[in-house]
């Protein structure tokens, strides 16, 4: 039953959630990771390359996940020590893994750029001034979106959304302190504002010497024109993939809130490290919601709450009842599920405290109908 479990970090009581985004560990100076005081709870070194070598990235992170005997853990402690193992072996895969990719050997091609998705967009929003030889990579691009970050990334440089950084964007990117002291090696006037100081440097120093200078600086990974477009048609919700978010919507605003749930249930069981602890999500799209469950979703639907909305939201109602229901099945708060709100209402941003505040509330009510029907249950 510990198989999905992570320490939460921020928390300072001894207690456990899952974390699909803070699981990266400290690294030194070297890039490698720091290993804790207990080898033995780590895969080790030479099978983790074994794995980038010859298994593709699902059938790594299984092994690895296979490889650590949660089972012979004596205390929470230890517990502890193979959870924080596993993070730092599934960490060092992905940044072998990512290592491999060679950004200098990518061409752009000649053909119409491809489409991309709402997700591919904000990967791409979230590699602009990533480092090229070290990017980081938050866990959750491989676990629960299933990205394959050779893959991916080849497709935006091959289509031209993204590049590798040069000279000019070094200059635009360093610091007043840093312009002056280019500058100066190039005996140039140091004086000005920093929009001064780099249109003095592009004037004043020649295109080879700069690239000269910024040789030996770290490159990073920068959105061309069509990219930054891209970029700014990216939209924000509770859920990266907005297409499998706007057919749970459709789905309970029709009334059929358990095909809503198993198609979340669905998406959940394709992931290597699911969401959610003790969670068979094979089972939950087989068997789906409970009658209970349909029933307290659909009361809400058919609920009047017109009074607890200001007269601005009224013809969003059945969007905030939509989205309450959601949240409950994602395991998301009103604040996020807010950003859905308004994506598929057009709603003004100065609505969210609003909307969030009516959502947290719709979906704390669900709830706590849920628990107290466990409790019945239990008592009966």
């Amino acid at each position: 039953m510990f198989k999905w479990l992570f320490r939460n970090k921020k928390n300072k009581e001894s207690s456990y959630v899952w974390n699909d985004k803070k699981d990266i560990p400290i690294k030194n100076e070297q890039h490698s990771v720091k290993v804790i005081d207990s080898p033995r709870y780590h895969v080790a070194p030479k099978r983790i390359k074994e794995y980038v070598e010859n298994l593709s990235q699902k059938e790594a992170t299984r092994k690895i996940i296979e490889d650590t005997d949660f089972d012979k853990a004596g205390s929470i402690a230890e517990l502890e020590e193979y959870s924080r193992a596993r993070s730092e072996s599934l960490y060092e895969e992905r940044q072998q893994r990512i290592s491999l990719f060679d950004p200098y050997k990518i061409q752009p091609t000649d053909l119409p750029p491809t489409e991309l998705t709402n997700l591919e967009k904000k990967f791409l929003k979230q590699m602009h001034g990533n480092f090229v030889d070290h990017p980081q990579v938050n866990a959750y691009w491989t676990y629960e979106y299933n990205i394959n970050f050779e893959q991916l990334m080849t497709k935006l440089m091959e289509n031209g959304y993204l590049r590798v950084s040069n000279a000019q964007d070094g200059v635009k990117r360093i610091t007043v302190s840093e312009l002056k002291d280019l500058l100066k090696q190039f005996k140039c006037k140091v004086a000005g504002k920093k929009q001064e100081l780099i249109e003095r440097v592009f004037s004043e120093i020649s295109a080879d010497e700069l690239e000269n200078y910024f040789s030996d600086k770290p490159r990073t990974y920068a959105l061309t024109d069509i990219g930054s477009t891209a970029v700014s048609e990216y939209q924000e919700s509770a859920m990266a993939d907005i297409d499998i978010e706007n057919s749970c919507i459709k789905l309970i605003l029709s009334g059929d809130v358990n095909s809503a749930y198993k198609l979340i249930a669905l998406t959940e069981s394709r992931k290597e490290i699911p969401r959610g602890l003790g969670m068979n999500w094979t089972d939950e799209f087989r068997y789906g919601l409970s009658d209970f469950r349909i029933q307290n979703f659909t009361n809400l639907l058919e609920k009047d709450i017109r009074c607890d909305v200001p007269d601005e939201l009224l013809p969003q109602v059945k969007y905030i009842k939509a989205c309450s229901i959601l949240a409950v099945m994602l395991g998301k708060n009103g604040i996020e599920m807010a950003k859905t709100f308004e994506r598929i209402t057009g709603a003004a941003s100065k609505v969210h405290g609003v909307s969030s505040a009516l959502i947290s509330k719709y979906a704390l009510e669900l709830l706590q109908s849920e628990q107290m029907e466990n409790i019945r249950s239990l008592n009966s």
